[in-house]
């Protein structure tokens, strides 16, 4: 039975319609109407339709799929999130070096002072995002663990799995390119995106160069 509002209507349910190729989209929007379904979103780009109804599901899902030229019909449904347990991490001792060693070479110190221990990474000094969200005070916590809940998935254009700073931190073998469909997922793109947000969250800290991934 569907979970109802407290006005005792079933509550309303997205779907996202994809036309074959070519399909003309107001065409397939007439024909929504005539069937009773009210299209809310014509998505140009994708060749797909968003629809919205409180109907029965297995009713709207015969009607969509009878509709000319429809080749999948998708229900948004919201999926809740994993409960994880969470537990505050206790600093480790003062005497113990923290983040990384003193900068010892002879590249300038930084005019801000962001902490008494700092990465020697070439661009750190310039990492101001770093600073406005307090990183150095993150990592008086921990610097990671291999036991962490701390794999991340990036929905980009790739990574470069050749980038000096990003050595042993990518799981080639879990990724996937949804472009071509197949498991090559070097980062091809001109922009570089995605390497650039890998770099951000876990570029390799204290190897001289580059920059400081937040993880």
């Amino acid at each position: 039975m569907a979970a109802s509002n407290h006005d005792g209507a079933a509550p309303a349910r997205r779907w996202l319609v994809t036309l074959a190729d070519g399909r003309d989209l107001t065409a397939t929007q007439t024909q929504a109407a005539k069937v009773g379904l009210k299209v809310d979103q014509a998505l140009d780009c994708a060749g797909a339709l968003v629809v919205t109804s409180s109907d029965d599901p297995d009713k709207v899902r015969e009607r969509l799929s009878s509709l000319e030229g429809v080749e999948s019909v998708e229900s948004d449904d919201p999926v809740p999130a994993p409960s994880v347990a969470s537990q505050r991490l206790a600093p480790p001792p003062l005497e113990t070096p923290r983040v990384a060693s003193p900068r010892d070479h002879a590249s300038p110190a930084p005019s801000v002072a962001y902490g008494s221990v700092q990465p020697d990474d070439e661009f750190w000094p310039e990492q101001w995002s770093l600073r406005q969200i307090d990183a150095v005070g993150a990592w008086d916590y921990t610097t990671g663990s291999a036991d962490a809940l701390s794999t991340i998935a990036i929905l980009d254009t790739g990574i470069d799995l050749d980038h000096p700073d990003l050595g042993g931190s990518v799981f080639v073998s879990a990724g996937w390119n949804f472009f071509d469909n197949n498991a090559n997922i070097q980062d091809v793109s001109q922009s570089g995106s995605g390497t650039m947000v890998a770099g951000v969250i876990a570029a390799t800290a204290n190897n001289g160069a580059g920059l400081v991934g937040l993880a």
